[in-house]
């Protein structure tokens, strides 16, 4: 009884933590130039693609602009929206993502940076969560919670800010688990017929 009752504990941790295990962060870091450049649509990396809607075009400064926010980043300079799906196609969670103003310079009181990004599910829903940046140039971080999970694209409004640092995971196909779970099931019958 108590092989059974750990072989379930184990099983629930591994299906609760696996999304974990596909985590990644986009950084940018292969954008890192000095005079900064016109950067391929859709850009992919580390099993994410993003697409700058309307055939629009994605730029990245260099370290040698005053607009760099000392990390390598992407924007979309057509003023169209950005779309991030999993390369696959598969469904994935969306963490948090660092944004800030596009340009370095003194932002007055009818200034607005904001956007909304907006997150869809398999069935055709919509989560959107509404965004203002806080017109100090430099990263601000963007936490999303538990109701951006299992989606199939998230959009990001149109407007000029620089993207760095998205955190995403790929969710497991249920298959996948199943098999795992079913061979797990498997060895523990193994081993307990051996030890009767």
């Amino acid at each position: 009884m108590k092989k059974t009752i750990l072989l379930f504990a184990f099983l629930s941790c591994v299906m609760i933590l696996s999304p974990l295990a596909n985590a990644t962060t986009l950084t940018f870091d292969d954008l890192s130039t000095d005079s900064g450049s016109e950067v391929a649509n859709p850009y992919m990396e580390s099993d994410f693609v993003l697409t700058a809607d309307e055939n629009g075009i994605f730029y990245s400064w260099g370290s040698l602009s005053d607009d760099y926010t000392g990390s390598a980043a992407i924007y979309n300079d057509s003023y169209t929206d950005t779309i991030l799906t999993a390369e696959d196609g598969s469904l994935f969670n969306l963490t948090s993502i660092d944004l800030s103003e596009l340009w370095n310079y003194e932002y007055g009181d009818d200034d607005v940076f904001d956007l909304i990004v907006t997150g869809t599910y398999t069935d055709g829903t919509n989560i959107s969560a509404y965004i203002a940046l806080d017109l100090d140039f430099g990263y601000e971080t963007i936490a999303f919670d538990e109701t951006f999970s299992f989606l199939t694209s998230v959009t990001f409004s149109s407007g000029y800010y620089q993207i760095d640092n998205i955190e995403a995971s790929t969710v497991p196909e249920p298959a996948s688990m199943m098999l795992l779970g079913s061979g797990l099931l498997v060895a523990a019958a193994i081993s307990r017929r051996r030890t009767s």
